[in-house]
């Protein structure tokens, strides 16, 4: 397959992104290609669409060999007929989408992500004392820390403090652990 993909449109892309981040969480991955290429037209109109493919230096000839040839790879047939624009770019936006999210728009997504994460975190919670122990029966923050050692220990000693306590440590630095803070956050609202 030849490269259509640029910098243009990766840029384009990572614009594209915000109008959907409400959408996007870290916890629903395998569907932001989906919500972002495929759940709505990516541009409407015929006119706008060879417009796209003039903007970005792509014949309708290239869309549509790169149209088939994703097909063919990725279902095992051309199953598309590419008799307009609107369905042409449609489609190689849904493909160059794929190949976007694969290469950059995966990392560039989870930085976006974390960033409104973490600038959107209740009080008292910062990055300033980024490790949290919460009590996941109440969903109440117990303390956080600035140094890792300091919340590890209090974990620990609330941990054998209390019998039925279900104490949960979690370092606000590890993206994956920012997964589960979402969570407990949004079982308080």
């Amino acid at each position: 397959m030849s490269n259509l993909l640029t910098s243009a449109i990766e840029k384009e892309f990572e614009e594209h992104v915000l109008h959907y981040l409400d959408s996007l969480t870290l916890n629903n991955k395998d569907e932001w290609h989906h919500i972002l290429f495929n759940q709505d037209y990516y541009i409407a109109g015929y006119y706008e669409c060879e417009q796209w493919l003039k903007t970005h230096n792509i014949s309708v000839f290239e869309a549509i060999g790169y149209c088939q040839e994703y097909e063919q790879d990725n279902f095992g047939e051309q199953y598309k007929k590419y008799d307009n624009a609107e369905t042409t770019v449609n489609m190689l936006v849904y493909a160059l989408g794929s190949e976007w999210l694969f290469t950059n728009g995966e990392d560039f997504i989870e930085d976006l992500l974390s960033e409104e994460f973490l600038s959107n975190l209740p009080a008292p919670l910062s990055l300033d004392f980024p490790y949290v122990v919460y009590d996941m029966n109440t969903y109440e923050l117990q303390n956080s820390f600035a140094k890792e050692e300091d919340a590890i220990s209090e974990y620990e000693r609330l941990d054998t403090v209390r019998e039925n306590g279900s104490f949960y440590y979690i370092d606000l630095n590890d993206s994956s652990e920012r997964d589960t803070l979402e969570e407990i956050i949004e079982a308080l609202d």
